[in-house]
């Protein structure tokens, strides 16, 4: 198995490759929707992070940069 680099991708195709936002976000419809019967988009996810960021004491500039 390689050694990840500073660019290798977390998420990637089957192929290898990075995965672009329409790809992420079909594979995001297609599981979630067969795992907990319903659609959440990766802007949910992002929203949901902010949320219990903010709710754990972290203040609103530091969110802003992460996100």
């Amino acid at each position: 198995m390689e050694e990840w680099g500073e660019d290798t991708p977390i998420f990637c195709s089957y192929e290898g490759r990075p995965l672009n936002c329409h790809t992420w976000g079909d594979r995001m419809e297609l599981y979630s929707s067969k795992s907990i019967g319903h659609y959440i988009r990766p802007y949910d996810l992002r929203h949901a992070f902010a949320l219990e960021f903010l709710r754990n004491g972290a203040n609103a500039f530091s969110t802003q940069k992460l996100l």
